[in-house]
């Protein structure tokens, strides 16, 4: 656990890192001390209310046009009946299901925050080659049918052919 560096006595919940010209800084602070600074622009943020649903909302909000806004709210999720509006206000989907109704709101703003927007995990050390396996199998299958869809048979063959050789080193 990293202690604030400002107040050093509380953990630090704000860990802020900036490159400029090669060169790092970081700062790890507390909620209390971000309140505090203004430096920062977390000013406006109360001391225990500073959390990722106000960053969020502010992402959002950062490239949206009113017409845009406006068209997102009129679209509803048919399990729990919110709007895109709660989202953006709150920076929470009211269900699974969410995620797929508004994927076209929701597919940049992720690529934006994470540089992707499907998880990827981690490999664990044991096991790791057979999940690499697994995955190269199923990116070369997938490859083999686009391949067979659009009529590219020898590259087709080959792909088959690493398939099966990938299948029968398993």
């Amino acid at each position: 656990m990293v202690t604030c560096q400002s107040c050093g006595v509380r953990p630090a919940t704000l860990h802020y890192t900036q490159v400029v010209n090669g060169e790092r800084t970081e700062l790890h602070i507390c909620d209390v001390c971000a309140g505090e600074r203004g430096d920062l622009g977390f000013a406006d943020f109360p001391a225990a209310g500073f959390n990722i649903h106000s960053i969020l909302a502010g992402l959002m909000h950062s490239e949206v046009s009113p017409t845009s806004v406006k068209q997102r709210q009129e679209v509803r999720c048919p399990v729990c009946g919110s709007d895109y509006r709660r989202f953006a206000e709150g920076g929470r989907l009211g269900c699974a299901q969410c995620y797929s109704t508004f994927a076209t709101q929701l597919t940049p703003l992720l690529k934006r925050i994470h540089g992707n927007c499907s998880h990827q995990g981690k490999i664990p050390s044991r096991g790791a080659k057979t999940i690499l396996a697994k995955r190269k199998i199923e990116e070369l299958r997938r490859e083999l049918r686009q391949a067979v869809e659009q009529e590219r048979y020898e590259v087709a063959a080959e792909l088959r052919d690493k398939l099966r050789q990938l299948e029968s080193e398993k």
